[in-house]
C-alpha cells in the first residue's frame, strides 16, 4: 500500500544503511570472537577423547557462525540496497510534491492527488480557455508523477521486506505454554505475510492460541477440522472397502469392526462441530480433535468488535457431539436478547457476542450405564477435577478474549450446572478475566464466600428455577442463591417473559431468565428482574 506523504516525509532511508554497517560490524566481530576461541581450542596442548569432541565442538560452531555472518552480511546488503531505492524514490516524490505545491499553488493531497487551484474570472475567450486546459494538464502530469514515485517507495518497501523474510526464513512458531498476553505479542510482532504463512502452513499452532483475534482462531481452526474430516472419511472409506469386518468372526474381524466403529464416532463428532459452525455468524475459537472427546468453543457474533461478550459454560452429560449445535443455538438466543435490549435502552450502535465454551470434559452420568454412573459420580460428581481442569482452560480462554482486545470489552461468565463450578473455581483462582459472573442451576461455586470470587459487590447472579433439584445439591459449598452478596435473579413469570422450571430451561426463549442473563451481559443490570428475596 502507497505511503502517505506525512509518513513518508517521517522516512529516514539513512537508518538502513547506518543499520546495514552495525550488521556488518557485529558479524564481523561475531566471527572474529568464534575464530579466536577456535585457536585456543586447537592450540591447547592436549589429546584423547575429550579434546577431539572440544575441536568438533568447535567446528560446528564455526560452522553455525559462518551461516549467521553469510545471513547477516546478506541482510546488510539488502538493507543498503533498499536504503538506497526507497531513498531516490522518496525524494522524487517529495520534490515533485512540493514543487507542485510552492510554485504553482497546486492542492496536493496527503494520498499524493494533485488538483488545479480555482483560477480567477478571464473570461470566455480562447486564450482563457486554453490556459484552464494546460493548468489542468499540468496538474495531471504532476499527479501521474507522484503517483509513479509513491508506488516506487511502496515496490522498494515491500521488495526490501521480502528479501529480508528469505533470509530469515519462516517464521518461528509461538511459544509453548504461554500466557494470552505473550500470544497476543507474538502475533502482533508477526509481519502481515508472516501471519499468512503461519495460517496457511501451520494452522494447529494458533487455533487454540489464548489472546489471538477470534477471525484468526476461526480460520485455522476451521482448516484443522476440515483436514479431520478428510482424513477420518478416507479412513472409514477404506475400512468399508476391505470389509474385514464383514468376513470373519476373529480377531482381526473384530478389531476391524471397533475400528470402523470408532471412526464413524468420531466423523459424528466432527459433523457436529461442523453443523455447529455452519450459519456465517459463527466462529470456532476452540478446537481440539484428539483424546477420547473432541472439545470445542463455538462464538456468535464477533468476539473482536462486540462491546459485550458473554462467555457460557455449560455442565453435566453436555458433549460436542450431542449438545454443541443447541448450545450455540441457546447462546444465539442469549445474545439476541441482550441486543434487543441495549436497542430499547438508546445504545444500539453497541454490539453483542456470545461463545458456549465446551473445550472441557464436563462429568458424564448415564442412566442406561449404572455400573459408570457409579463410578463417574464419584470420580467426577464427587471430586472436583474436571471443574478444576476446566476452570483453568476457561481462565486461559476469557484472558485471551481480553488480551486480543486492546479497546477492552465487557466480558460476563455464565455458567449452567457443573459448568457453574467451574466458573466458580476458575474465579477464586484469579484466573478469569471477566467483569460480571451468572451461575444457573448451580449445584455450588466451591466456596460459601461471594468475596472469593474475587469481583466486586453487586456482579455476582444467581438463577434458580423452580423443580431444579440440582441447584439445592449444595455438592460444591452451599447454595449460592442463599449467599449473601449474591443477587438472585427471578425465573418465574413476570412482565419480560415465562417462567422456567427444572434444571435445563434457563436459557429458554421468552423467558424471564434468559431476560435477565442478557440484561446482565448487555452491561444493563438495572433492566433484570430480580427475586423478591433481594428486591
Amino acid at each position: 500500500m502507497r505511503p502517505t506523504l506525512t509518513a513518508l516525509r517521517a522516512w529516514e532511508p539513512a537508518e538502513l544503511e547506518r543499520r546495514a554497517r552495525d550488521l556488518d560490524a557485529e558479524a564481523k566481530a561475531l566471527f572474529a570472537a568464534v575464530d579466536v576461541a577456535d585457536t585456543r581450542v586447537r592450540d591447547t596442548v592436549w589429546s584423547g577423547v575429550a579434546a577431539a569432541a572440544a575441536v568438533d565442538r568447535s567446528d560446528r560452531e564455526r560452522r553455525v557462525a559462518a551461516t549467521l555472518f553469510g545471513d547477516w552480511a546478506a541482510a546488510a546488503a539488502v538493507l543498503r540496497s533498499g536504503s538506497a531505492e526507497i531513498g531516490a524514490a522518496r525524494e522524487v516524490a517529495l520534490d515533485v510534491a512540493d514543487e507542485a505545491a510552492a510554485r504553482f499553488g497546486f492542492v496536493v493531497s496527503d494520498s499524493g492527488r494533485v488538483t488545479a487551484p480555482v483560477l480567477p474570472w478571464v473570461g470566455v475567450s480562447l486564450s482563457a480557455n486554453v490556459i484552464r486546459i494546460l493548468v489542468g494538464e499540468c496538474a495531471r502530469w504532476y499527479d501521474a508523477r507522484i503517483a509513479a514515485a509513491l508506488d516506487a517507495v511502496d515496490a522498494a518497501d515491500r521488495a526490501l521486506a521480502l528479501a529480508l523474510r528469505e533470509i530469515v526464513g519462516d517464521p518461528a512458531a509461538p511459544p509453548e505454554g504461554s500466557a494470552a498476553d505473550e500470544n497476543a505479542r507474538y502475533w502482533t510482532a508477526l509481519a502481515e505475510d508472516q501471519r499468512r504463512t503461519v495460517l496457511a502452513q501451520h494452522p494447529a499452532w494458533i487455533g487454540n492460541l489464548d489472546g489471538l483475534p477470534g477471525s484468526v482462531r476461526d480460520a485455522a481452526n476451521r482448516a484443522v477440522l476440515d483436514a479431520d474430516r478428510r482424513e477420518y472419511t478416507r479412513l472409514l472409506e477404506r475400512i468399508e472397502q476391505e470389509g474385514l469386518y464383514r468376513e470373519t468372526s476373529g480377531t482381526a474381524g473384530k478389531l476391524e469392526l471397533a475400528r470402523a466403529s470408532a471412526a464413524r464416532a468420531r466423523l459424528e463428532e466432527l459433523d457436529a462441530v461442523a453443523a455447529a459452525i455452519a450459519d456465517p455468524d459463527r466462529r470456532l475459537l476452540a478446537y481440539r480433535g484428539g483424546g477420547e472427546e473432541i472439545r470445542a468453543a463455538v462464538a456468535v457474533g464477533n468476539v473482536d468488535t462486540a462491546d459485550h461478550v458473554a462467555v457460557y459454560t455449560p455442565g453435566l452429560n453436555t458433549t460436542v457431539r450431542d449438545d454443541l449445535d443447541s448450545a450455540s443455538d441457546a447462546v444465539a438466543g442469549l445474545r439476541d436478547e441482550a441486543q434487543h435490549q441495549l436497542v430499547a435502552a438508546g445504545r444500539a450502535d453497541e454490539e453483542v457476542a456470545a461463545v458456549v465454551w465446551l473445550d472441557y470434559r464436563p462429568p458424564q452420568v448415564s442412566a442406561d450405564d449404572p455400573a459408570g454412573a457409579v463410578r463417574d459420580a464419584v470420580v467426577d460428581l464427587g471430586l472436583t477435577a474436571a471443574a478444576r481442569s476446566g476452570a483453568a482452560g476457561l481462565g486461559d480462554f476469557t484472558r485471551g478474549l481480553d488480551a486480543s482486545r486492546p479497546d477492552g470489552v465487557h466480558l460476563t461468565a455464565v455458567g449452567h450446572s457443573y459448568g457453574s463450578t467451574t466458573t466458580g473455581i476458575a474465579l477464586q483462582a484469579g484466573d478469569i478475566a471477566v467483569d460480571d459472573a451468572v451461575f444457573l442451576g448451580s449445584p455450588g461455586v466451591g466456596t460459601g464466600d461471594v468475596a472469593d470470587l474475587g469481583l466486586p459487590p453487586g456482579h455476582v447472579y444467581v438463577g434458580e428455577a423452580d423443580g431444579d433439584v440440582v441447584a439445592d445439591l449444595g455438592a460444591y459449598g452451599p447454595d449460592p442463591s442463599t449467599l449473601p452478596g449474591v443477587t438472585a435473579l427471578a425465573t418465574n413469570d413476570g412482565p419480560f417473559g415465562g417462567e422456567s422450571r427444572g434444571h435445563s430451561a434457563y436459557l429458554e426463549e421468552g423467558s424471564t431468565s434468559r431476560h435477565n442473563v442478557g440484561a446482565v451481559v448487555a452491561g444493563l443490570p438495572d433492566g433484570a428482574v430480580t427475586s423478591p428475596a433481594t428486591r
